[in-house]
């Protein structure tokens, strides 16, 4: 048959599914096919159909291909050089037998100029020895390093000249360098260019000194950089205080663990600097799980994330701090801070225990300890989130007889949970000495405390001031212990709901000021001060408080107190609470003046002073009678008689004066008080009705 032009080969993409493909050129026998997977040559396993013919197919069978082959599969005609047929002298010269020799000897043509065609020639128009062979593209290799002039050179010879250099090189070619050899200059001088770390590993310190990644892992990825090879440490990463954790192999995920790729970063700044001051250990958006603490002990170092929930450090070590602080002058920035479960006793969000920390735009959750401060002074807390934590938002820790934290600032924050059952000892809370705790603007919600403290037995909580701040959801409140020089303006409180517990206490506390506070919806009272000496509660609203119970309790409730003033403040029952009073000032207290208080509309009344308070002053506080005087008439027969006093608290006997306007037989004197009337008697009835002008007057008391 004729042979025509065509293709001598076939390459597929198998696909590990079909198994039979078509061969597109004509095979004269069976052996004239060269059968190749995946660069190895085959030579079972398969069967021909349409042998002879222009077109024909393979199909692969068991049990060599026990499933269908996938790869490269390279089809080619390959028909040995060899003459088959033999003419005999006079022999027969039959067409079948010249036919197929003919056929042989074209296809075996075909296949060599599959072969020339591969290879390197001249281009067309070039002229020998004046022109260039063309590659297409493709390597050369397998060539031996030049010895003549015009021989070719091969990677190998271009590096052990660069080796064998030395000596000054001729300007001229346009290459300046300081080194006294071109070697030293392309060692020194040139910067190597590498896609990731691992190729960084794998470069010879000999020939590169400097060397740049464009990525840790991959290219493009974010963790590249510049370096420079160090005899007996390696490889070292250049930065000038700043690096960042994907330089370190730091990877964003919940699988991968990144605690010693950050601890890396951390140590490469730590000592940057004069005197041991550290940098900055930047991290991106994303993930990062760590199983364990990442310690800044080195001066001035600054962890800083991308803010707030972008970059969050989730750890894994459930009973350990996630970031803790050792030396000064340290940073936290941007980051958020939780636990991959809920935390125990130990988990702590932020643990500092040098002076002049600071922390911005921060998140922490699920942790036991939000921030636990064990030392140091002139902390700084700014714009941050606080969540879900089991024992504390705040832990001042300074609970050692030497131990004295003061100068701490904490704004424009928030801490809180749904859950009633977290912060079971407050959003803050003070243990031991303390000063110039300085809170503002910023709001506590949900938990069982909003605040507490505990002296120890050392100087406990002082100096202190809050500015609008907001005491709000909790079920126990606020709770001010043996705490003295404290000042709150603007506060907010709304707690104890379910307990009846006031939504603000102060328990022994002295020498404080609560100005431009709202005691609101609060489960007892709205403030509540017992034990206390030397304040002043001033310009507060207490309104529908004691909303758990009928029995109800006062807007604000000062018991066993002594040296303190109430001034302009209000307030009512409202429509959710039973608030009793707006001010109750209750057994035991001494030297306390009211003053211009204007509280209105509360089930029983505005204010109330327990009888047997002394040395006490009212005056200018509305719906607050203080001081009433009438003529009243003595009958004719009669000893006594009843007189409304109409006050507002009962009077002491000394506080009513008595003046006779006409004769009587015997003086007439006060005999006995209660809540709305005076007795007035006399030891002989008149025998006429006779008059006599009386005062009344609780306004100041001794």
């Amino acid at each position: 048959m004729a042979v025509q032009p065509g293709p001598t080969e076939k390459r597929y993409a198998a696909n590990g599914v079909a198994t039979s493909y078509s061969i597109p050129f004509l095979l004269l026998e069976a052996s004239d096919l060269q059968v190749t997977l995946n660069g190895t040559v085959i030579t079972a396993g398969f069967t021909l159909t349409g042998v002879g013919n222009p077109a024909s197919t393979i199909t692969f069978i068991p049990p060599v291909f026990a499933t269908p082959p996938s790869g490269d599969l390279l089809l080619e005609l390959n028909v040995p050089f060899q003459r088959l047929t033999d003419y005999q002298e006079n022999g027969d010269f039959l067409a079948i037998t010249v036919n197929k020799d003919f056929d042989r000897l074209w296809q075996a043509i075909k296949q060599l100029l599959r072969f020339t065609g591969r290879a390197l020639t001249l281009g067309a128009f070039d002229i020998d020895g004046a022109g260039y062979y063309r590659a297409k593209g493709n390597g050369i290799s397998d060539l031996r390093d030049p010895v003549n002039p015009q021989d070719a050179v091969t990677k190998n010879w271009v590096g052990l000249f660069i080796d064998s250099v030395s000596g000054a090189i001729n300007n001229t070619l346009g290459i300046v360098y300081d080194a006294g050899t071109l070697f030293d200059y392309l060692r020194f001088g040139v910067v190597r260019s590498v896609d990731n770390y691992a190729a960084l590993l794998a470069l010879s310190p000999t020939r590169n000194i400097r060397a740049k990644t464009l990525g840790y892992y991959a290219a493009g990825d974010g963790g590249g950089g510049d370096y420079i090879y160090e005899t007996g440490t390696g490889w070292r990463l250049l930065h000038s205080g700043k690096v960042n954790i994907l330089q370190f192999g730091a990877k964003s995920g919940f699988e991968f663990d990144s605690y010693p790729a950050i601890n890396a970063a951390i140590q490469a700044v730590k000592n940057f600097g004069l005197s041991g001051r550290g940098g900055v250990i930047e991290a991106p958006n994303g993930i990062f799980t760590i199983s364990g603490t990442l310690l800044l002990d080195a001066q001035c170092c600054t962890l800083k994330g991308q803010g707030g929930h972008a970059t969050f450090f989730r750890s894994t070590a459930l009973n350990k701090p996630i970031v803790k602080i050792s030396a000064p002058y340290c940073f936290v920035v941007g980051c958020e801070l939780a636990t991959s479960s809920e935390g125990v006793s130990g988990s702590i969000g932020i643990e500092v225990n040098d002076h002049n920390f600071t922390a911005t735009d921060f998140v922490i959750g699920g942790v036991f300890d939000g921030v636990v401060i064990r030392s140091g002074a002139m902390h700084k807390f700014q714009r941050l989130d606080i969540s879900d934590c089991r024992n504390t938002g705040f832990l001042f820790a300074g609970n050692a007889p030497t131990l004295f934290l003061n100068d701490i600032f904490i704004s424009d924050w928030f801490i809180g949970s749904n859950d009633n059952t977290k912060f079971a000892l407050g959003h803050f809370r003070v243990l031991g000495r303390l000063e110039a705790l300085m809170i503002g603007k910023g709001d506590g919600i949900g938990g069982v405390y909003s605040f507490t403290c505990d002296d120890l037995g050392t100087g406990g909580m002082r100096y202190c001031t809050f500015n609008s701040v907001f005491f709000d959801g909790t079920t126990r409140g606020a709770v001010f212990t043996n705490a003295e020089h404290l000042h709150f303006t603007d506060c907010w409180a709304s707690n104890g709901r379910g307990v009846a517990a006031p939504g603000m206490s102060f328990l022994g506390c002295s020498h404080f000021t609560i100005k431009g506070y709202q005691g609101y919806n609060c489960g007892g009272a709205g403030l509540f001060i017992t034990f206390c000496t030397d304040f002043t509660v001033d310009s507060i609203d207490a309104t529908a408080n004691s909303v758990d119970g009928a029995e109800g309790s006062p807007g604000v409730l000062i018991s066993n107190s002594t040296r303190f003033t109430v001034a302009n403040g209000t307030g009512g029952k409202g429509v959710v609470g039973f608030q009793t009073f707006g001010l109750l000032v209750g057994i035991n207290c001494s030297n306390y003046a009211l003053i211009a208080n204007n509280f209105f509309d509360n089930a029983s009344g505005s204010i109330f002073e327990d009888a047997g308070n002394v040395f006490r002053r009212a005056a200018f506080n509305a719906n607050y009678i203080t001081r009433a005087k009438n003529v009243t008439a003595l009958p004719a027969g009669q000893t006594f008689v009843d007189v409304p006093h109409t006050l507002s608290r009962v009077p002491k006997i000394q506080e009513i004066s008595i003046t006779p306007n006409t004769d009587m037989a015997t003086p007439a004197y006060v005999s006995a008080v209660n809540g709305t009337t005076f007795r007035v008697s006399t030891r002989t009835s008149n025998s006429g009705t006779s008059y006599f002008s009386w005062d009344a007057d609780i306004s100041e008391q001794a």
